[in-house]
């Protein structure tokens, strides 16, 4: 990850108390926060855009995300999830399902 070394311990001590990597060694947590990017996601901005995200794997640090599928001839939200610190998602799942997440939590 391209940030200082307060940042780096900053992640790592949150990646280690996210249930998915509790049982990750810190040398392991490190190496993968090398080859990671911290992103903020404003609120009430459209997230996927497959050019820059696809087959990616995100991990929410903070903050929330709502999914939802747009029904355009009634121009209505369906929320399919609302996702949380410490959840996960991969968009290329979620794009191929054609949903779109949408940040206006």
């Amino acid at each position: 990850m391209n940030v200082g070394l307060d940042k780096c311990n900053y992640y790592s001590e949150i990646l280690k108390a996210n249930t998915l990597f509790k049982d990750i060694s810190k040398k392991s947590i490190n190496k993968l926060l090398k080859i990671s990017t911290a992103e903020l996601i404003p609120k009430n901005s459209s997230h996927i855009n497959e050019d820059r995200v696809l087959y990616k794997f995100h991990i929410i640090i903070s903050g929330k995300l709502k999914l939802y599928n747009v029904n355009s001839e009634k121009n209505r939200q369906f929320i399919l999830f609302i996702l949380k610190e410490n959840d996960v998602f991969e968009t290329m799942v979620l794009s191929l399902a054609s949903l779109l997440i949408h940040a206006d939590i």
